[in-house]
């Protein structure tokens, strides 16, 4: 019984490990945003339905972005429960460097809830929202935003 008890603790320790480092990481942004690494070059991006027009805006040097609305690229338009009226990718040095999402004001609470539930309490209320910072991301919410920059890029 003895070794039945330290073999089913053994095996359930293994596969939490297994499940736990086979999966995404913790944090929903800490590798990048849905299929986009944080770093991943403009002519590394995968397929986002973007015309060449769009993809031309990136520029080789400073910042720019990337507009998604409704019916335009092929990124879904919810952030968990909340639906998205644009998301904003950002890029510096055409490199992937950070999200916007625009959401309507009544689903604030929503955008709150959850991301108090993916990073817990936020850090700071400021004059520009409530914010959060893993070792990977910085996080704002503001009353219709929630802006996600990468600390890596």
């Amino acid at each position: 019984m003895k070794q039945f008890v330290i073999l089913a603790v053994t095996g359930l320790v293994f596969f939490t490990q297994v499940h736990c480092f086979a999966g995404e990481d913790p944090s929903l942004f800490s590798n990048g945003f849905r299929q986009i690494e944080w770093g991943t070059h403009k002519i590394d991006l995968p397929d986002l339905g973007l015309s060449k027009k769009a993809l031309k805006g990136i520029y080789a040097s400073g910042d720019s972005n990337v507009l998604f609305m409704p019916e335009k690229g092929n990124l879904e338009m919810v952030f968990k429960s909340v639906p998205l009226l644009s998301i904003f990718l950002k890029f510096r040095d055409a490199a992937f460097s950070g999200v916007d999402m625009v959401f309507s004001k009544p689903d604030y609470q929503k955008a709150l809830q959850s991301l108090t539930l993916e990073f817990g309490n936020p850090l700071a209320s400021t004059d520009n929202g409530l914010e959060w910072q893993t070792d990977a991301v910085s996080v704002v919410l503001t009353d219709r935003e929630i802006m996600v920059t990468s600390l890596h890029p």
